[in-house]
């Protein structure tokens, strides 16, 4: 897909083009890194150009959706949406396809059982209960993620840390993404597991014609579940700089992280046990 690495977004000048010379099929948009939205509706619109389809990878961002916070694809003109039970929809893993057209649904589900499908009573019961949630704390729970993770990437950046997107307000969902400077992506996840801080090292481009370097993606689902706030994540942005910036001794580091932990044991946006 055609992306402008500037903006963190897909080049619509550039999926005009590729329409024009290719003339796909399909078009598939969606990833593990998003931070904004995508233009559905101007993809919809050249997709259309060409009689081609929209598949959207909705993996990361389905519980946001589901809450109000991100776009809703199928509205914009995505013609399937893919996604799983787990990242921000907060249940165990599992999968969800959501299909606007019967005909073309028909052909998937006919391969479901034997291909696709992975039935577990007890797993069907959990994402019940998730999607139920999500019906009731959905718009809050979504709202503050998406809070948490803009307040992360600001602390970060605060304490010198360079954030991608910085110039765009670093987010719009409930990832935040870490460049390497001055420092190893790997050393640096090797030295926050120390400090009890977990994160996921993932490729990142800085522009169209640069290699990409190794960084650091961090989300905000689940201290957002155990009820932290924007305050949490100065505190949290605070130890990362004391582990990776000031290199100081990470057991000491994990000793604080846990008091942060012990603080939250409750789980949030669920119903009373």
């Amino acid at each position: 897909m055609p992306w402008d690495y500037a903006r963190h977004n897909v080049d619509l000048d550039g999926v005009r083009r590729a329409l024009r010379e290719r003339r796909p099929s399909w078009l598939i948009i969606g990833g593990s890194r998003p931070l904004f939205p995508y233009p559905v509706s101007a993809m919809r619109a050249e997709a259309d150009q060409v009689g081609a389809r929209i598949l959207y990878d909705g993996s990361h961002i389905l519980g946001l959706w589901a809450g109000g916070q991100f776009q809703n694809p199928l509205a914009e003109g995505a013609d399937i949406v893919t996604g799983s039970t787990q990242k921000t929809i907060p249940g165990p893993l599992g999968g969800l396809l959501f299909c606007r057209d019967a005909e073309l649904l028909r052909p998937i589900a006919q391969i479901c059982d034997g291909v696709l499908g992975d039935h577990g009573n007890a797993r069907v019961a959990a994402i019940g209960v998730t999607l139920a949630e999500l019906v009731a704390f959905g718009r809050e729970y979504a709202g503050a993620i998406v809070a948490n993770a803009r307040a992360l990437g600001g602390a970060l950046a605060a304490e010198g840390f360079t954030i991608a997107a910085a110039d765009l307000g670093f987010t719009s969902s409930h990832q935040v993404l870490v460049l390497p400077d001055g420092w190893r992506a790997p050393d640096a996840a090797a030295a926050l597991e120390r400090a009890g801080i977990q994160c996921s090292l993932v490729a990142l481009h800085r522009a169209a014609d640069a290699p990409a370097v190794t960084g650091l993606r961090l989300g905000t689902s689940g201290v957002t579940r155990r009820g932290m706030t924007p305050a949490e994540m100065k505190v949290a942005a605070r130890l990362m700089a004391r582990a990776l910036l000031h290199v100081e001794d990470g057991e000491v580091i994990r000793k604080e992280v846990r008091e942060l932990r012990a603080a939250f044991p409750d789980v949030r946006y669920t119903f009373p046990a």
